[in-house]
């Protein structure tokens, strides 16, 4: 059986929307309409614009709408639904699909329809209530920010500053002024090279955060954000500092000063090189060459390159913390490019010749193919322009002779393009043609393997990926597997301590 739902929400306990005053308007209306209502949902203090429609109550309603349980519903205004466009059109989709009976309970409302004019209607109408929920918005927030500069509004405080209840005034906790100003002290000493530091000295002299206010989660301990957010705080020097709608006000007032102004400044002088020794003693990212080349040889996984300090300097390792494996990576870096590079020497030594021939055979024949190819491109070309040219001179037609020269700078400018890639093909042969000379002019290993360790980083890194096929770090040395087009693999052993 379905029934008839009332649905009261509020923002605010104003006495002109309140929930009570809501109510006793639905009852009116009802026994007005002669309307029997069978249950009331009520948000109280609930704001549409900043609580999405999930959490609310309303949420209830439609469920209980989609599933057949009410049919009629009972509200105050058409800005009770929601203060969103979006929001308000796909509750009003809901109620037009169930076709719901909405009462609105004050007089100035026009009635829901669900035709295309109705849709109409309540679309602007959703506009209307989200610009009104809009200007609440904006209303409330100067009316914050004028009474802040009054001096009036006061928000949330700093650590140490109370509301008197008596005189509303902005007053100081005496126990907490003392341990504020004994912080500000330790700080402008200079004895504390870090804010942790300081966080380790007043945990040693038993100096803990007072319980100023009601809170479910508070922790007495003096935390390096909570040290910081206090020496920072402009209102320890008199000036109390508000953001309102994304600009920020300030109110003065020497009641509210602990401090000069001159000790403030001095204080974020310090608090500021602290923190700029604190960023230049973070971790530093690091190039590593061999990251994911070399693997545990335990659990088989690859070693975590990652940048350690070590007597005050960062230096790159290596490591599998599981099993306690450790190479630094400049040494293990220096001393594999190192075989890699001797590796790569003499298999250019042995079987440069074969290789080379193989490989000027194979990509000299893929070339001419290529080459073949596009010389039939060009052949294409070369006849739709000697075509095209004999169209154009045998017309008389301005717009036809205009699109046929339009067609010719195309066909020229591809042929250009085919021809440029033609000429490259045949240069590549040539460099081919090159490459044992260059190769030989290697013929000292030492000047070979120092060309390919100063080489870039990428190709270097190109170098080990055709070279090494596996490496395992133990806790005596390291197991490399270097790729071989004959044997397929060669082990080398590298000791370490």
């Amino acid at each position: 059986m379905t029934q008839t739902v009332a649905y009261y929400r509020s923002s605010t306990d104003l006495q002109e929307d309140s929930v009570s005053t809501q109510e006793f308007y639905a009852m009116q209306y009802c026994s007005e309409k002669m309307l029997l209502i069978d249950k009331e949902i009520s948000d109280e203090f609930v704001s549409a614009k900043l609580t999405p429609l999930k959490k609310r109550k309303f949420n209830q309603i439609l469920d209980g709408i989609k599933k057949g349980e009410f049919n009629t519903l009972i509200i105050y205004k058409r800005d009770r639904l929601a203060r969103d466009v979006i929001e308000y059109m796909e509750i009003f989709s809901v109620l037009k699909k169930y076709n719901v009976e909405v009462h609105f309970t004050t007089s100035h409302e026009a009635p829901m329809r669900y035709d295309e004019t109705g849709e109409f209607y309540e679309l602007i109408m959703a506009g209307l209530c989200q610009h009104e929920g809009e200007q609440i918005k904006l209303r409330i927030s100067e009316g914050r920010s004028a009474s802040f500069e009054q001096g009036k509004h006061k928000g949330i405080l700093p650590y140490g500053y109370l509301v008197d209840k008596d005189s509303g005034k902005i007053y100081v906790h005496p126990e907490a002024k003392k341990d504020i100003l004994f912080i500000y002290s330790e700080l402008l000493s200079e004895k504390h090279a870090t804010l942790n530091e300081l966080k380790l000295y007043l945990k040693k002299h038993h100096i803990q955060r007072l319980r100023l206010k009601e809170s479910k989660k508070f922790n007495p301990e003096w935390e390096v954000k909570a040290i910081e957010d206090m020496i920072s705080n402009t209102m320890y020097m008199g000036i109390r500092q508000m953001n309102f709608k994304g600009k920020l006000h300030t109110y003065t007032s020497k009641d509210y000063a602990l401090l000069s102004v001159e000790k403030w400044h001095r204080a974020q002088e310090v608090l500021k090189n602290i923190n700029s020794k604190k960023s230049r003693s973070k971790r530093p990212m690091g190039s590593f060459l061999l990251e994911n080349y070399i693997s545990c040889h335990e659990c088989k996984q690859p070693l975590t390159p990652i940048m350690r300090m070590r007597k005050k300097v960062w230096i790159g390792v290596y490591e599998c913390k599981a099993h306690k494996v450790k190479l630094l990576s400049d040494e293990v870096e220096s001393e594999i490019l190192d075989k890699c590079c001797c590796h790569f020497f003499s298999l250019l030594s042995e079987y440069g010749e074969d290789f080379y021939n193989k490989f000027l055979t194979g990509n000299v024949n893929k070339i001419k193919m290529l080459t073949n190819r596009l010389e039939q491109i060009i052949d294409l070309f070369n006849t739709q322009i000697i075509h095209n040219v004999a169209r154009l001179i045998g017309t008389n037609n301005v717009l036809e002779k205009t699109r046929l020269e339009n067609k010719l700078v195309t066909l020229e400018l591809k042929l250009k393009h085919v021809k440029g890639k033609k000429e490259q093909l045949y240069l590549t042969i040539e460099q081919l043609k090159k490459l044992p000379e260059q190769i030989s002019s290697f013929k000292d290993k030492t000047k070979f393997t120092d060309a390919l360790k100063n080489s870039p980083h990428n190709e270097r890194l190109i170098l080990l990926n055709n070279i090494i096929m596996s490496a395992y770090a133990t806790h005596e040395g390291l197991k490399l597997f270097l790729k071989h087009p004959i044997k397929g693999s060669e082990e080398i052993f590298i000791e370490y301590s």
